[in-house]
């Protein structure tokens, strides 16, 4: 008997399915590969502190070294150049701003992670008012380190590519397991993405999804190894290659670019560079945030040996390494 059916091969089944690994737990994956799915085209960034209002990212003293040890030990383990730890430069709109990072980097609890204030950045960066550098935020390529564990599954024969019928897994009350495609499993874990919420299980668990949008740009004169905020992020990947984004769409989840988010990014990057760029690529995605911005992580409240990780949104990078080791210890032991 295999101990885990998991579903779906983003970044929460591919962290469940390594720490599987570490712990000699059996398991197999059944996926769909989509190119748009959220994990595919995340912009992968770790930043602890968010938002207009200067506060840090919700358990990020937790969060942010447990991720970023295990990122490390993966890109070790495998050989394997997808992370890297880069500063934020916010960039502030008001002199408001500036005395709100001062009044933040005097407290305790956020001198870790604010750094010092500069004037400029790069002379093609506008900054009147000058930035704040946020440090031990990075970055990782989640497309490329959830490629590599695809390779190798589907190698291993742990991966099937299909799509998962609920309806075909069937409970014997009398061994406690599921057989599915005739294969018995002691649990099944949910982590799908958004597509959760179509299912019966979890149709009424409050998801709240929303398309985000990115573009890619080649820009020779920017010449930053920096990540920029405000509003949006640059990302840079090197070789003169920028992630620029994101947005939020809720009306529309189609898994292409709008126009209006086109539009959104394209003023705000305006409003951040001085210097001519290309758009080399445009992708948009769907993400599983949830009402309250707090994943599902745990077991279903009616269905037996029915677990779900899920709900990540925008924090799937630092929230996946933790909680799907949570998890696993939950279902475990």
């Amino acid at each position: 008997m295999t101990d885990l059916l998991i579903i779906g091969q983003g970044l929460a089944g591919t962290m469940l399915s390594y720490y599987a690994e570490q712990n000699d737990i059996t398991y197999h994956i059944i996926d769909e590969y989509n190119p748009n799915a959220s994990s595919n085209i995340a912009i992968g960034i770790v930043n602890p502190i968010t938002g207009r209002k200067l506060v840090k990212t919700w358990m990020i003293d937790d969060l942010l070294p447990f991720a970023f040890d295990t990122y490390q030990t993966i890109a070790t383990k495998y050989q394997l150049d997808f992370v890297q730890q880069k500063d934020i430069y916010k960039i502030f709109s008001s002199s408001d701003d500036i005395e709100l990072w001062h009044q933040r980097k005097v407290d305790v609890d956020y001198q870790n992670y604010m750094g010092d204030v500069v004037e400029t950045v790069h002379q093609n960066i506008k900054t009147p008012f000058g930035a704040g550098i946020i440090q031990q935020s990075f970055w990782i390529d989640v497309a490329k380190l959830t490629a590599h564990f695809r390779k190798t599954l589907l190698a291993q024969q742990k991966l099937s590519q299909a799509t998962f019928d609920e309806n075909k897994a069937q409970w014997l009350a009398n061994e406690s397991c599921y057989v599915y495609n005739d294969i018995k499993y002691k649990y099944i874990i949910n982590c799908q993405g958004y597509k959760a919420k179509m299912t019966n299980a979890f149709k009424d668990y409050p998801f709240s999804s929303a398309k985000g949008e990115y573009f890619t740009i080649y820009a020779p004169a920017l010449q930053l190894n920096k990540i920029i905020n405000k509003n949006i992020f640059i990302v840079p990947l090197g070789n003169d290659l920028y992630n620029v984004g994101t947005t939020f769409v809720w009306n529309d989840l189609s898994e292409s670019m709008t126009e209006n988010g086109k539009t959104e990014l394209l003023q705000k990057l305006h409003k951040l560079i001085q210097c001519e760029y290309t758009i080399v690529e445009e992708k948009a995605g769907i993400r599983p945030t949830t009402k309250d911005r707090r994943p599902f992580v745990g077991k279903h409240e009616s269905i037996p040996n029915l677990y779900i990780l899920n709900g990540f949104g925008t924090k799937g990078v630092s929230l996946a390494p933790y909680f799907a080791k949570q998890l696993l210890e939950e279902i475990i032991n």
